[in-house]
């Protein structure tokens, strides 16, 4: 996948792997969610707005609106979820894209 840098970040992940003791976590109500992209040798690009949108499908909204200035090449990134009160913690699968410029600039 491509994103090209200088657009609006703005993407819907649905997290499938929240397990906490063995048990899938169906109901996020009350966590939270952070997201971070780095560059394929571990540089922060950025910490994007991540907002569970939907508790129940586990979906998660991240946004950025300033890519502009984010280095080309390969981006990483993962959601990690903190449970009610702080804890647990658990990360998602990681997932990685593209960041290229478009033709039209």
């Amino acid at each position: 996948m491509q994103f090209k840098r200088g657009a609006t970040f703005d993407a819907i992940f649905t997290a499938s792997n929240v397990v906490v003791g063995g048990v899938a976590v169906t109901d996020l109500t009350g966590w939270t969610a952070r997201c971070q992209l780095r560059t394929s040798g571990d540089a922060l690009i950025e910490e994007l707005t991540a907002t569970i949108i939907d508790v129940i499908a586990r979906k998660v909204r991240l946004v950025s609106a300033g890519t502009s200035a984010w280095p080309k090449g390969k981006a990483v990134g993962d959601i990690v979820f903190k449970g009610p009160g702080g804890t647990p913690t658990v990360p998602s699968d990681s997932f990685s894209f593209d960041v290229v410029d478009g033709p039209t600039r």
